[in-house]
């Protein structure tokens, strides 16, 4: 997949090794990464970026049960639980 996908073409270089006189700036295992080594950065990146994506989401529900959980608790001890304050839940 990754060698049809993500084949990179010859003409392809660093503009440091194209207009340099000193001579190679890339090292042989930068410009040697064989399909399979390609296709699993790609999916290790894609599996990253999904699972941050998850543990915000994953965050912002804690952060939301504990703001319901706060409510809850002032309105009970604000009212004697009798239920003098309206406590909007489900924002």
């Amino acid at each position: 997949m990754a060698k049809d996908i993500l084949g990179l073409q010859i003409s392809t270089v660093a503009s440091e090794a194209a207009f340099s006189t000193s001579g190679r700036i890339l090292d042989p295992y930068r410009t040697n990464l064989s399909a399979n080594i390609v296709e699993a950065l790609v999916c290790t990146q894609d599996w990253v970026r999904k699972s941050r994506k998850q543990i915000v989401d994953n965050i912002d529900e804690i952060l939301k049960d504990n703001e319901v959980a706060k409510a809850l608790e002032d309105a009970i001890k604000n009212g004697d639980g009798k239920g003098k304050q309206p406590i909007n839940i489900l924002e």
